[in-house]
């Protein structure tokens, strides 16, 4: 019956052809739509792609639809929309224009070795080809005042070619609460460090330059542990066991807290794996360090007694 039918991919486990879980392609409001609509839309699965990590599955459907899922919990992440797509097909019937999706289809994509970056090719009144950062898309959706282009517009005078961005003025940080998963008890907020130098780092068990840079925050937590420096690790992975197998090869000594849903991050807005944010003791955000390579910890040591400086001064 229309009424019960909904699309949905099943993971199998390819050894025992076990069921692990099923991704559903279609939110509430989307099946409404879809079930009410006068002339049924055939909404096919038309393309499938494994980050090379596997914590990532990104799912293409004939409307111009992709959306990103965890394969072991089935555990939606976020949506890519063809919007460029979507606005240029002027036949879509007005019923559908909450789908906020392209006639087309999905015909193949894949990821990145990192999975950062997701490349998609289809169909949508003569061929697209579409390369979707999968860091930046959830930037769509904020409407608070931390948004990418308020942060660079505030930092215009940052040196170019540099991944540091310098807040000034300096913008008070969101406040949140957390679980700790590590080298802390119970919940932590934001407030709690306000009175020290604080460097907040996000980061993902699938970040590839995220093996370089949290030990290299490490040893910067040590180099400042006679100080009131505090440096605090945020986990933005879908599933926390794969932050514990991630934290168990890369160890840290700092209080390192998991934001499962995103909620935070998009806060923060975070434009880059990893995304460092520097406040100062008032809990402002001073500078922005996005991604991370060899020599970048050097910078952030210079920044911070930069800030230990001022604190002496004042």
């Amino acid at each position: 019956a229309r009424a019960s039918w909904e699309p949905s991919v099943d993971v199998l486990d390819a050894r025992t052809g076990n069921k692990i879980t099923s991704l559903p392609l279609a939110t509430a409001e989307e099946k409404t739509l879809l079930s009410n609509t006068e002339s049924f839309p055939q909404f096919e699965v038309t393309s499938l792609a494994f980050s090379h990590d596997t914590h990532k599955i990104a799912v293409g459907a004939n409307h111009g639809q992709i959306k990103i899922f965890h394969p072991r919990t089935g555990k939606f992440i976020t949506s890519l929309d063809d919007e460029p797509g979507r606005l240029a097909d002027r036949d879509t019937p007005e019923s559908w224009s909450k789908l906020r999706r392209a006639l087309g289809s999905v015909t193949t994509m894949a990821f990145s070795p990192d999975g950062s970056t997701l490349a998609t090719g289809g169909e949508s009144f003569g061929d697209f080809a579409r390369v979707f950062d999968t860091e930046k898309v959830m930037k769509r959706l904020l409407t608070t005042l931390f948004t990418v282009s308020s942060f660079l517009s505030l930092g215009a005078n940052a040196e170019s070619k540099s991944n540091v961005v310098k807040v000034n003025p300096p913008v008070p940080a969101p406040d949140w609460t957390l679980p700790a998963i590590q080298n802390a008890e119970g919940d932590l907020s934001m407030s709690d460090f306000r009175g020290k130098i604080t460097y907040v780092d996000f980061w993902a068990s699938w970040c590839g330059p995220c093996r370089l840079s949290l030990p290299a925050l490490n040893s910067l937590n040590e180099k400042f542990a006679d100080d009131p420096v505090q440096f605090l690790a945020i986990s933005i992975d879908v599933v926390e066991e794969d932050a514990w197998d991630f934290l168990a090869r890369y160890k840290v000594d700092y209080p390192v807290v998991i934001d499962t849903e995103g909620g935070i991050a998009r806060m923060f807005a975070v434009d880059g794996m990893p995304s460092g944010y520097l406040l100062d003791t008032e809990g402002r955000v001073r500078e922005i360090h996005i991604g991370f390579k060899r020599g970048d910890e050097l910078k952030l040591a210079e920044s911070i007694k930069k800030m230990l400086d001022e604190m002496d001064a004042s």
